[in-house]
């Protein structure tokens, strides 16, 4: 039958190979999460940045211009300064992790082609199939024998077409294409 097996070839190294890209897949999708993770963690933080200095800078206005609440504008004052520190700090750990993204989507991406290329190789070349159906006639290489692309590996006869031996008259030959 077309598609049977006709031959299992010694795939180790294959198999191998494919189990490599697969963990250098997973690998890196796990680096893409973790990048995600941080990203939502800096996100986060420019938020608590951002309600820091936003409740300084209240405190600041309705306490700066009186003389008895000197102290606490003053404060108000530190707790600006240190939610714009903060900020700046947010901004640098975004740049950073924005770069970690970028870096472990590449390589998720190589990961991926690197991946179906191992899977597409141990597909085409871990089996020889018979390319129509047929009655197998020889099979040419013995187990531990190297086969090499366009080596013969059998013979099939007997395929599913018949040939016939027809007399026609040419009118019943022109009616059927002959």
């Amino acid at each position: 039958e077309a598609g049977s097996l006709l031959l299992a070839l010694d795939d180790a190294e294959l198999r191998a190979d494919r189990r490599e890209a697969e963990l250098q897949y997973t690998q890196a999708q796990a680096q893409v999460n973790l990048a995600e993770n941080a990203m939502g963690k800096v996100d986060d933080g420019e938020q608590q940045a951002r309600s820091g200095l936003a409740e300084a800078q209240s405190y600041y206005n309705r306490f700066s211009g009186r003389l008895l609440f000197k102290r606490i504008a003053s404060e108000a004052a530190q707790g600006m300064t240190k939610a714009r520190d903060g900020l700046v700090q947010v901004g640098i750990a975004r740049g950073q992790v924005w770069e970690m993204q970028e870096q472990s989507q590449q390589q998720l991406h190589f990961a991926h082609a690197t991946r179906q290329i191992a899977r597409h190789r141990y597909n085409l070349t871990h089996a020889v199939k018979a390319p129509a159906a047929g009655l197998l006639a020889s099979l040419g290489p013995q187990p531990g024998e190297y086969v090499k692309a366009g080596d013969v590996v059998g013979e099939i006869v007997e395929t599913d077409y018949l040939r016939l031996p027809v007399w026609l008259t040419a009118q019943q030959g022109k009616a059927v294409g002959a």
